[in-house]
């Protein structure tokens, strides 16, 4: 048996499968990819330090194909290049992509955060803009 520790979807991959679990389970599979990507991002979390966290995080980021470039700010994250922008869709794709970043967040502040995407590329934004705020519930 192979013991294989990385998988590689492509792109093209992905967008058909968010496609097949919104068309079986509507506007509920946002919270499911979102909670894919805290699996994501707590993962990545775990292998990084403390000290430089942020830039080991964008390198990470990058060598995993999930985006093309990140800048984190205090409360905002500005990407470019999400591995989940559509240039067929009409609104804000880049659900799994919150959830990594909100698992990124927390861990290093050490409190519960919620991540909305508020810029898309997918929408002709020239970049992704993802809000880190305080958990609402």
């Amino acid at each position: 048996m192979v013991n294989c520790e990385k998988m590689y979807i492509s792109n093209h991959e992905l967008k058909e499968i968010k496609k097949l679990f919104y068309k079986r389970i509507g506007q509920a599979s946002h919270g499911l990819m979102y909670s894919i990507g805290q699996i994501i991002g707590e993962d990545i979390a775990s292998q990084l330090e403390e000290y430089n966290f942020f830039q080991k995080a964008r390198e990470r980021l990058k060598e995993r194909g999930i985006l093309e470039d990140i800048v984190f700010k205090e409360e905002e994250a500005e990407v470019r290049g999400s591995m989940e922008v559509d240039d067929k869709a009409n609104g804000k794709t880049c659900s799994i992509l919150e959830g990594i970043l909100v698992a990124l967040y927390e861990n290093y502040k050490g409190k519960k955060l919620y991540c909305e995407e508020t810029e898309c590329e997918s929408k002709g934004d020239n970049r992704c803009i993802f809000q880190i705020k305080e958990e609402i519930i």
